[in-house]
């Protein structure tokens, strides 16, 4: 009974807002804002929702790549009249991208330095890269053909 009588004080007298001064609302205050700020491991409101949404967010991005590489597969399959699978690679290489004829797949180096950091802006140098790979393919010229279309997307990074 003595913490209503107390919290009703805090009140306005339009008991539509509180005495932003009154010590009951500056304790209640201190409580929230301690609750949302804590850190997730302490059980942070706050820092638990951006961790959950960065999941999702992760998750829609992942599902959109895959539908997209899907896709290219698909397209490539018409094409060249072959399966080919696109893979990520987690080594370090000069070539963004590598053709494996022989295992049916197209393998693409995620740490190349050629790709820029915007994810956005990475999945077009992949792709690109990957057409590029496919339509010099057993070109005798390939070598100085690459030096200059990688030369090209270094510049635009």
């Amino acid at each position: 009974m003595t913490n209503h009588f107390w919290t009703s004080l805090s009140l306005n007298i339009d008991r539509n807002s509180f005495r932003e001064t009154d010590p009951h609302y500056i304790r209640l205050q201190e409580v929230i804002f301690d609750r949302l700020s804590r850190s997730r491991e302490k059980g942070g409101i706050l820092a638990d929702a951006r961790y959950r949404s960065k999941i999702v967010q992760d998750k829609k991005r992942n599902d959109l790549l895959v539908d997209e590489f899907d896709t290219l597969e698909k397209l490539i399959a018409k094409i060249y009249g072959r399966s080919l699978k696109i893979v990520r690679i987690d080594t370090q290489s000069d070539v963004p991208v590598k053709l494996d004829f022989g295992n049916s797949r197209i393998g693409i180096y995620s740490s190349c330095p050629i790709f820029p950091r915007s994810k956005k802006l990475r999945r077009f140098y992949e792709k690109i890269s990957i057409f590029h790979e496919l339509s010099t393919y057993g070109c005798a010229e390939k070598p100085a053909i690459d030096t200059i279309f990688y030369n090209f997307l270094k510049e635009r990074r």
